[in-house]
């Protein structure tokens, strides 16, 4: 929207008002669009930004349905118009999905198309409590937090809401980090920097006082996170030095059963693989630093490596998480930007710019929601939605993301998702499309609800340089919305 902003007018004021909206500042944002629809009643951009903050309103929906609807026959093609009828499309819940379509073909790579792609057409932020301090974990049904109260220097557990009795159950006396909570509940382990090497406790959520040192980290390094199993066994914690001239990361193992540190499992031994976050499936999230690039990837139970994001800058991919489908992941960079898992460009969300948090974000189990701590002192919760998700298939394709020859084949991964109610197969189609070089191949699997499947590709011999290549899939009839991934052959 920005890259084709006109100076003042109605662009400016449609803009203020969706910025307004997405700092969850919504009567402010209501107001800014009246005011610019009393001015410009035919503007395209004012009509489709007053519908999206009517449509929040269940009172309103009538309302916001006449604005949008109005935007749409004012300038059909519009990219505003495309995501109000986007928009439209997720109220009414219907089955057909060009519209979707129409608006991420028409500039894949806009804030808008990455919305619709992602479901967020709307951000709201709440505080969660007075209660100031950094927000650390969240147990695994997402009824409790486990945060650091600074005015008293200790780790506490409360409801999500704020509203109960905060149980305090640390007494050290230490500014602790990178805390966590096991997902049994029985356990917590947090950090204390020490210049002789950052220190690792670990303590029983019942046995306040009884803390202890299960090991000191290396000097100059600091431990930024850590991590339980799924069976409370093992604790990952990550060692991270990072100068202005090089980064390091050391994904070391504390195994609480046998109380000693051991390796790392044999699936994690990674070359800079860190900032690692267990899930609740077994899965593990981090990112694999190599150079000056960082990519984000997903270690499987069985081993296997995806990609989640693309190779990027260093400190692209901070503190990452997760949501249980692992469809979505959340990271701190400069704003807390919320991105597809599929491996492909683009896609990005910022869910609260400028925005810092040196804790990192905790999703709630069903996805709706982000809880964070805003400066380390706000604890705030992040509701997303508003549209329907458009992916009914995960698809990775990892080796598009490094700089090569073309390999002889390409595997593009298919896991079904969900979307309508189906029996039996699904026969997916999937397009791979190289608009460099004008090649285009077609190939037809059958995919089970909820399994798996592979498409294989015989590219031809490739021109160096890159190449964007976009994938569609088709699930019977049913599109779901294009990827783009880049290609960087050498000669």
């Amino acid at each position: 929207m920005a890259a084709r902003l006109k100076p003042g007018g109605d662009w400016a004021a449609a803009l203020l008002a969706e910025a307004q909206l997405y700092q969850g500042r919504e009567q402010e944002a209501l107001a800014e669009a009246m005011a610019a629809e009393a001015r410009w009643p035919r503007s395209v951009p004012v009509l489709a930004t007053l519908g999206n903050i009517l449509r929040r309103q269940q009172a309103a929906a009538g309302e916001a349905d006449r604005y949008l609807q109005g935007a749409l026959e004012i300038q059909p093609g519009q990219p505003d118009a495309l995501y109000g009828l986007a928009i439209l499309t997720a109220l009414d819940d219907r089955t057909e999905r060009s519209q979707w379509l129409a608006m991420l073909r028409a500039e894949p790579f806009s804030i808008r198309a990455d919305r619709v792609r992602l479901g967020i057409a709307a951000l709201e932020s709440v505080r969660l409590s007075e209660r100031g301090g950094p927000l650390w974990d969240l147990s695994r049904d997402g009824q409790r937090l486990l945060y650091y109260m600074q005015f008293r220097k200790q780790l506490e557990i409360t409801d999500v809401g704020g509203f109960g009795l905060a149980n305090q159950v640390t007494d050290q006396d230490s500014e602790k980090v990178a805390a966590s909570l096991s997902p049994d509940e029985q356990y917590l382990a947090w950090v204390v920097a020490d210049q002789r090497g950052d220190q690792l406790y670990v303590q029983g959520t019942n046995a306040s006082g009884s803390h202890e040192l299960v090991l000191q980290g290396t000097r100059g390094a600091a431990i930024r996170r850590t991590t339980w199993s799924p069976d409370s066994h093992l604790l990952l914690f990550t060692e991270v030095v990072d100068n202005a001239k090089a980064r390091s990361v050391r994904l070391r193992c504390w195994d609480h059963q046998a109380r000693r540190e051991v390796e790392p499992p044999e699936r994690l031994r990674l070359a800079g693989f860190g900032d690692a976050v267990w899930t609740a499936a077994g899965d593990v999230i981090g990112t694999v630093t190599d150079g000056g690039q960082q990519a984000l990837v997903a270690v499987a139970a069985n081993g296997e490596v995806f990609v989640l994001r693309p190779a990027a800058r260093l400190r692209a991919y901070t503190l990452p998480a997760a949501d249980a489908t692992l469809s979505r992941v959340v990271y701190q960079a400069a704003d807390l930007t919320a991105a597809p898992t599929d491996g492909s460009e683009g896609g990005e969300v910022p869910v609260m710019t400028g925005a810092s948090s040196s804790t990192g974000a905790l999703w709630t189990p069903d996805g709706s929601r982000l809880l964070v701590s805003v400066g380390d002192t706000v604890p705030t919760s992040v509701t997303m939605g508003g549209l329907a998700d458009g992916h009914q298939v995960l698809a990775r394709m990892e080796p598009l993301l490094a700089v090569g020859p073309r390999p002889t084949r390409l595997e593009l991964r298919l896991r079904h998702r969900h979307g309508p109610r189906l029996s039996g197969h699904i026969r997916a189609t999937t397009v791979l499309d190289d608009g460099t070089d004008g090649w285009t191949q077609t190939v037809k699997v059958n995919l089970t609800i909820g399994g798996e499947a592979t498409a294989s590709f015989a590219p031809p011999d490739a021109t160096p340089g890159v190449h964007w290549l976009r994938v569609e899939v088709t699930l019977n009839d049913t599109a779901d919305p294009p990827r783009w991934y880049r290609s960087e052959v050498v000669p």
